[in-house]
């Protein structure tokens, strides 16, 4: 923590009134890098890894996210390109 001493705010601490719930609101949809899609895990706990499903661009495969314009998932949980064969 004190090499990160540099970057702390007094006005983001919670002794001088900062609340998380008021301050921390997502973005709303629209605004700066487009449509995310939906919020998805992938994998299992752990490993488990949140991501945006691009509104069906990106897809789960067992513990890996991929783009779903080049790649499909076999039944074995590997990935292959859409053209290849599982």
């Amino acid at each position: 923590m004190a090499e990160n001493q540099d970057l702390f705010q007094n006005k983001h601490s919670s002794q001088r009134g900062f609340e998380f719930d008021e301050e921390c609101l997502p973005a709303p949809k629209g605004t700066g890098g487009g449509d995310q899609g939906e919020l998805k895990c992938c994998g299992d706990y752990p490993g488990r890894v949140p991501y945006h499903d691009k509104n069906g661009g990106r897809d789960c495969c067992t513990d890996k996210v991929f783009n779903t314009g080049d790649k499909q998932c076999c039944s074995d949980g590997s990935l292959a390109a859409i053209d290849g064969t599982c």
